[in-house]
């Protein structure tokens, strides 16, 4: 499934970046997270935000050499970094099982690139209780829950049904995500009181028309005002005599 154009991105998601540093301070405060971003540009400006801030930061890109990857990846194994930045670099491979949290500030329509992202901080660690999804972007409403059951095949499917996501819903106390299925929430006990739908009931009454003798009427109706007297009776909304007779005159004299 294609992707959304990470520029465009960019563009939209500038505002956040306050956001992201308290809801780190309020969810991960003092643990490590890699934030994943839209661009380099994006990346190293998250990183001055939280740095600003006085937590240790930095941001990780192509430009650099193996060994300065390596470095910035070890400081944050062992904490020396609190957050990491990036670009399309931290995916798949990366391995810091000790990272307590991500932090996601880029959209994406890919659910592999979704669980990628999230499972750079669900490998476990020693004294490691639980990580933290800290998701900016809508990505957990847009692609499911990460811990959602799946069903992967490798027989081709339809395009519109590709990547098709588990419905989610979110506590209104803690605002955390989970599965829709949920009756009570998992981080904060909230309990889900279940959608109650009404029905609209309006005065009227049911008569019975056959279709051909309906397109008769019509058919025999030729003035706007035989027109408008049907829809009286038919009980037709305002303006289906009109529209009705405007067609009539475009399709005879093309206007």
């Amino acid at each position: 499934m294609g992707d959304f154009d990470t520029r465009e991105a960019e563009h939209r998601i500038g505002t956040i970046m306050g956001d992201c540093l308290s809801h780190y301070r309020k969810h991960l405060d003092g643990q490590t997270a890699i934030a994943f971003c839209c661009s380099v540009a994006h990346a190293e400006a998250v990183a001055r935000l939280f740095m600003g801030a006085g937590i240790p930061a930095a941001s990780i890109d192509g430009s650099m050499t193996n060994e300065q990857r390596r470095d910035l990846l070890q400081a944050l194994g062992t904490g020396r970094i609190k957050v990491l930045t990036s670009c399309a670099l931290i995916g798949e491979g990366v391995d810091v099982p000790s990272v307590g949290g991500c932090i996601l500030l880029r959209p994406t329509a890919s659910t592999s690139l979704h669980l990628q992202m999230i499972g750079r901080c669900l490998r476990p660690s020693p004294g490691k209780a639980a990580a933290v999804v800290l998701d900016h972007v809508g990505n957990t409403l847009r692609l499911g829950h990460h811990l959602e059951p799946r069903e992967w095949t490798l027989d081709g499917e339809r395009k519109r049904d590709r990547d098709k996501a588990p419905s989610v819903k979110v506590c209104p106390q803690c605002f955390a995500a989970m599965a829709s299925q949920a009756k009570q929430c998992l981080e904060c006990g909230h309990t889900f009181a279940p959608e109650a739908r009404e029905l609209q009931q309006v005065e009227g009454e049911l008569v019975e028309l056959q279709r051909q003798q309906a397109k008769r009427e019509q058919g025999s109706a030729q003035t706007l005002e035989q027109l408008r007297q049907i829809a009286q009776q038919r009980g037709y909304k305002v303006g289906w005599a009109e529209r009705v007779y405007q067609a009539r005159l475009a399709k005879r004299y093309g206007v």
